[in-house]
């Protein structure tokens, strides 16, 4: 596995009538056993709850959910519910500044000195540094803030997120970077928020607009919102995170968990149907027919740089169950775990998230749960 593992209702669409006769095979080919193996692997792994999707062609064939929306709290989760999906964010990221690339409002060799033209505390290690460095993890920068900011980074009554975390980032920038740009893969949170500062510093606009005009919107992803899911009448209508602590597990409240301006590199919440219908807009770029980017630009993405990376995407080598590459990425913020996996040659995506801060084990029942619902897709198509 990459290294960042280690950090860490679809539109009317219209097929031809093949593309509907495989996509009713591949359903009955799952046979009603998908909900009994996202419901096993929950059991199994002593998750709080479980859910996944898998979506072929832009169709949903399967989805399920198991457990609760709180631990003891005897409600169950649903599949209409919505999920954290942490460092899955970066993708969002690295697509709203895609899409600004290519209007020509920056380009990916965009420097940190070409932006913060004005001031003269920056260490000399960061002036070369471009967004393809940042949005690929080579740019130098640590993994993250400080513990404290964070925790509990946030601006004060006079100042804007924008304008805090322009501050926060200026002062990262006054130290030498970690290693040397372009030679480590270095996974950081870090350089993401720095990436998103410049953005904000060239357009005047918020990183949460940016990604909302850019991505969500024209997208119709309408569950979308930052930080954990909110209830609306206080009556635990999505899930809770969970942490464990001094061996208790315990819900976590639906205030963010973390400081706001890491939002970039990992804020983002919405339903598993609608985080599917992103990762298939990605598909389809990857075949050639996206909405968001041109065909170039979903490649450039998705194409590793350095440790199985590109940008915002890890692309892994074909492997017998995935019939060729995954294109993947997956996050927490401790609290909540979600992965997102792309399969081209499967015409396919798969995605799954856990409200368990459990993340080794919310990992291994997830990748298990692609790897089963490929293998039937397989078997499917072989047939």
């Amino acid at each position: 596995m990459s290294q960042i593992l280690k950090h860490a209702l679809f539109g009317l669409l219209i097929f031809s009538t093949s593309s509907c006769a495989t996509e009713v095979g591949i359903k009955q080919s799952f046979n009603s056993s998908f909900e009994a193996l996202v419901d096993k692997k929950r059991k199994e792994s002593e998750l709080i709850g479980l859910s996944a999707f898998v979506v072929t062609d832009g169709i949903i064939i399967e989805s399920a959910a198991s457990g609760e929306r709180e631990k003891g709290s005897g409600v169950a989760v649903s599949t209409q519910d919505e999920w954290h999906i942490g460092s899955i964010s970066k993708s969002f990221t690295a697509t709203l500044i895609a899409r600004l690339i290519d209007r020509d409002v920056l380009s990916w060799d965009t420097k940190i000195s070409d932006v913060f033209q004005d001031l003269h505390n920056i260490d000399k290690s960061w002036l070369n540094v471009t967004l393809k460095h940042l949005l690929s993890h080579t740019s130098g920068a640590e993994p993250n803030f400080s513990l404290y900011t964070s925790l509990f980074g946030k601006p004060d009554r006079k100042e804007s997120i924008v304008e805090f975390r322009k501050s926060e980032v200026l002062d990262i920038l006054e130290d030498p970077t970690e290693n040397e740009p372009g030679k480590v893969f270095n996974y950081s949170n870090l350089g993401y928020i720095i990436a998103a500062s410049m953005v904000e510093e060239i357009t005047g606009t918020s990183w949460s607009d940016l990604v909302s005009e850019e991505v969500l919107k024209p997208l119709k992803l309408q569950s979308a919102g930052f930080g954990p899911p909110k209830d609306i009448e206080g009556e635990l209508e999505q899930p809770r995170g969970h942490r464990t602590l001094f061996g208790f597990v315990s819900a976590v409240d639906t205030e963010p968990y973390l400081s706001p301006i890491l939002a970039p590199a990992g804020g983002l919440h919405m339903t598993l149907a609608d985080l599917a219908a992103y990762a298939t807009d990605h598909l389809r770029g990857e075949l050639g027919k996206g909405q968001l980017l041109p065909a170039d630009s979903y490649k450039l993405l998705h194409t590793p740089v350095m440790n199985e990376y590109g940008y915002g995407w890890a692309t892994k080598p074909g492997e017998t169950w995935s019939n060729g590459p995954v294109i993947w990425h997956n996050g927490s913020n401790t609290t909540w775990y979600a992965l997102v996996a792309i399969l081209p040659g499967l015409n396919s995506v798969i995605v799954v998230a856990s409200n368990d801060g459990n993340v080794a084990v919310a990992e291994k029942a997830a990748w298990e749960i692609v790897r089963n619902a490929a293998d039937i897709m397989q078997k499917n198509t072989a047939n």
